[in-house]
């Protein structure tokens, strides 16, 4: 037997393709390496869990263990359905159908064992085991098991997507996700993973992916064995040829004495399964299995089980207590009849004034359900009984809207005060366009989205940004990982703008201390600039910015990081704007995506053809440039850095790309140069820039004038 390696078990298969199967990847191994890393004595732990799960087993098989109430082992469980008003919201009578195989495969009442190989037939396991919907949550309230939370955690399908968790000694969590971090379709920890450290405890449980929920829906009956094979890992169950996520490379050991020597089989084939030991034939069907066959656990697999759910470990031996029966309200005939929770949301989330605007009801926990809407005073309905109603508005502006859900047993309202926002559509400010965020008014005019409601939010900052005088903040120090949030701008004319470049300065910090060699995108920030013509109602991307190199100020940890106004701890991003969009009616959103433990994001200076075509092409000389004072009052000294013996030319634009004044063009004779700006060259208060040019290569600053 093989000495035993404590994973986190991804599952990745089931589809019932094998040519689909090798789509996913497992990330096993980093996830374990992450724990490990965090907390050696996991290590220790998962020895001593081991020895205590063969010494259980050989118990079991001399007599020495019997049950003194009778079976199964009543496991309560909860659903969490996170989604985004899409097809992940699944249906209850989906978790349902989920919840009648689940209890088919464990109870060895599936159907399909009479299909089961000879070899094994005899040893098909009764796991002994019974999985209940709660009908009490934990603070007492009833509840039908399955509650849907309105998240774009479910894009990011990491361990922070795991919202709202229930105490895990009282209910199985499982998550239900859209996506799936590497491409797996689900994962859990085995028990020794989660049971050293608090901080470990909220891990515990299954996320998996909705199309691998139940046989109906979005699922099929080739993926319904999943949360199967998840739950198997969550009671101690590794992959049947070991402890790694790499089937069909080397026969390995589960450390389960009735499962033959197997490398792991990503198909059914008997012939193919017999290659560890002459003539044994290897269990392909087993639900720890990556096959689309899998229909049996053995019995040595149930003694494993029943190991780690008697054992104190992770909480595990209170679940099935009786007091945990009654807490949770498994045990009740006649639970509490529950009360409906409100919930809603919009699929567009900014409008122009008389555009119609769809509702999406969220609200959950009771089938039968009656709803009352109600609108503010300018909406052309101001109240409604249908469960998606469509509504205009009148005037610009956040809209509050409150949804009343109510059944025979009562009523809950949500109300949200930003549920959308409505802009007059008129096409202004005309361009060039340029924000430098010199005033906390400016935050009136671009609208921050937080979609999940929570501390990661757009803000302004004010004594800080590129020149020191304000700009917007991002405050991913906050986030959770996945989390995604939004920042749109005025609408504005562009038909006349010349300069088609769009340009902004940024600055971004991480906290992880491996992010240059970070390989996966859900551990990278991601920076998306999308544009619109029709006032939000579709969005084209115009950049993407993602991955190490984005972070541009480096690392700290255990504080929110707040940028210089410098430019060292600036980055210039500028690109073309998208053909088709030099015209009326054009706004912008930047779309921000937090990454495994970052640090916070700020915006300056935004600017959409505000300077000639090429002038922030390049911003090679960003280092050697410094402006100061600014905002200039009476002079400011241009301060250029190791450029001695260069040609540079300095020239000064206004805002909407128009010459003021050449200022310098010559060759820089110290390496400490200094050029002089005086308050005299400005007809005008207002904001310039300052444009410094090297053999090619190009920055620019933006320099504040107060007359």
């Amino acid at each position: 037997m093989k000495k035993l390696t404590i994973t986190l078990a991804v599952f990745s298969l089931f589809i019932g393709k094998i040519s689909a199967q090798s789509d996913f990847t497992c990330g096993q191994h980093i996830q374990r390496q992450r724990l490990i890393q965090e907390n050696p004595s996991i290590l220790q732990t998962e020895q001593m869990f081991e020895q205590y799960t063969k010494d259980f087993i050989a118990a079991q098989k001399a007599g020495k263990n019997s049950r003194s109430a009778p079976y199964p082992y009543i496991v309560p469980i909860v659903f969490h359905i996170i989604h985004n008003l899409g097809s992940e919201n699944i249906t209850d009578a989906q978790v349902l159908d989920q919840m009648r195989i689940l209890n088919l495969d464990y109870s060895r009442s599936n159907p399909d064992t009479s299909a089961a190989n000879p070899a094994f037939k005899n040893n098909i396991a009764d796991m002994k085991i019974e999985f209940r919907l709660a009908k009490k949550d934990p603070q007492g309230n009833p509840t039908t098991g399955i509650e849907h939370i309105y998240s774009v955690q479910t894009y990011a399908g990491t361990d922070w997507s795991k919202l709202n968790r229930w105490p895990r000694d009282q209910y199985l969590n499982v998550w239900v996700v859209s996506r799936m971090r590497d491409g797996v379709a689900g994962y859990a920890y085995f028990p020794s993973s989660v049971a050293v450290e608090q901080a470990n405890y909220a891990m515990d449980g299954v996320i998996i992916l909705d199309d691998y929920i139940g046989s109906i829906g979005t699922a099929n009956a080739s993926r319904s064995r999943a949360l199967t094979h998840e739950v198997g890992h969550w009671l101690n169950l590794p992959h049947t040829w070991g402890f790694d996520n790499s089937p069909e490379v080397a026969c390995g050991d589960d450390n389960v004495d009735d499962t033959p020597l197997t490398q792991g089989h990503l198909s059914c084939s008997q012939k193919a399964a017999k290659i560890c030991q002459t003539g044994v034939v290897e269990n392909i069907q087993n639900f720890m299995e990556y096959s689309y066959c899998s229909m049996m656990f053995t019995n040595d697999q149930q003694g494993r089980t029943e190991a780690a759910i008697t054992s104190p470990i992770a909480g595990r031996s209170n679940l099935w207590s009786e007091a945990n029966q009654t807490l949770t309200g498994v045990d009740d005939p006649n639970p509490a009849p529950t009360v409906p929770i409100a919930m809603f949301g919009t699929l567009r989330h900014v409008a122009c004034v008389g555009e119609a605007v769809k509702f999406i009801n969220a609200s959950y926990n009771s089938d039968l359900i009656d709803y009352t809407w109600t609108f503010p005073a300018d909406a052309d309905i101001s109240t409604s009984n249908l469960k998606d109603p469509t509504v205009t508005f009148s005037s610009p502006g956040w809209k509050t809207i409150t949804l009343k859900a109510e059944n025979a047993n009562g009523s809950n309202s949500y109300t949200s005060t930003e549920a959308v926002y409505i802009q007059t559509g008129d096409a202004l400010p005309e361009g060039p366009y340029f924000e430098a965020f010199n005033s906390s008014s400016v935050v009136n005019d671009w609208i921050g989205f937080n979609y999940d409601r929570n501390n990661s939010k757009w803000s302004y900052a004010a004594n800080t940004g590129k020149g020191g005088n304000g700009c917007m903040k991002m405050e991913l120090y906050k986030s959770l990982p996945g989390d995604i949030d939004e920042i749109i701008t005025p609408v504005m004319n562009l038909t006349s703008t010349s300069t088609q470049t769009i340009s902004f300065d940024y600055s971004l910090a991480t906290m992880n201390q491996n992010y240059l060699s970070e390989t996966s995108d859900a551990k990278r920030d991601s920076i998306v600039v999308y544009a619109s013509k029709n006032c939000g109602l579709t969005w084209t991307p115009v950049l993407r910015k993602g991955g190490p190199t984005i972070v541009n100020a480096g690392i700290l940890e255990g504080a929110p990081y707040t940028p210089g106004t410098t430019s060292e701890y600036w980055k210039t991003i500028s690109f073309p704007l998208t053909s088709g969009f030099q015209t009326s009616g054009v706004q912008f959103k930047i779309w921000v995506k937090a990454a495994d433990r970052t640090n916070n994001f700020y915006l300056d200076n935004w600017n959409v053809g505000g300077f000639p075509t090429g002038v922030e092409n390049t911003t090679d000389l960003t280092q050697q440039v410094t402006l100061y004072p600014n905002p200039m009052q009476t002079s400011s000294t241009l301060f250029l850095a190791d450029l001695r013996g260069k040609t540079v030319d300095v020239a000064v634009y206004t805002m909407d790309g128009k010459l003021v004044e050449n200022v310098y063009n010559g060759v820089v004779t110290d390496n400490e140069f200094k050029i002089t700006l005086t308050n005299s060259m400005f007809s005008a208060s207002g904001i310039y820039f300052v444009r410094v040019k090297e053999n090619g290569s190009v920055t620019q600053k933006k320099l504040t004038v107060i007359k």
